[in-house]
């Protein structure tokens, strides 16, 4: 499925019972992600029990383990709920853009400083990547780091 930054469906998808059906509350995350970051074009977001629980802590991920040297930093974003308030994005975005910049380097690569990830308070995490395997595998270090925890 492709869907526009403003949340219009571009294409459906072939899947016969989702197709052209996305969750309205997930995509201003999404859509923040994808409009202020160009060297990201996957966002993997879920709510593990261990990952909840990190993002309930008040110091979030701890340096107790290597898995959290692979996805430091990681900052974290109060939660605003089950919203499809666009304004949200705008949020997201100034936690995810490079300082002075509204955008990432001309190269696409993401400079060192940039986030990998994106810790939603209460509620779970969003990893970010070039590619599926990049996002999932900070997902992976994300995961054992929040178990570790």
């Amino acid at each position: 499925m492709t869907v526009d930054i403003n949340g219009t469906v571009v294409d459906g998808g072939k899947h016969p019972r989702f197709a052209g059906r996305f969750n309205p509350a997930g995509f201003p995350i999404h859509a923040a992600v994808h409009e202020s970051r160009d060297d990201v074009h996957v966002a993997v977001h879920v709510h593990t029990t261990g990952l909840s629980a990190v993002s309930a802590h008040p110091r979030a991920f701890l340096p107790i383990d290597q898995n959290y040297y692979a996805i430091h930093p990681c900052p974290a974003l109060p939660f605003r709920g089950l919203t499809t308030d666009l304004s949200y994005r705008e949020e997201i975005a100034s936690v995810l853009r490079a300082p002075n910049s509204s955008k990432s380097s001309e190269t696409g690569a993401a400079p060192a400083s940039l986030p990998s990830c994106l810790l939603l308070r209460n509620h779970g995490i969003v990893t970010l990547g070039k590619t599926v395997a990049e996002a999932f595998s900070r997902l992976f270090y994300a995961v054992r780091a929040a178990d570790s925890q």
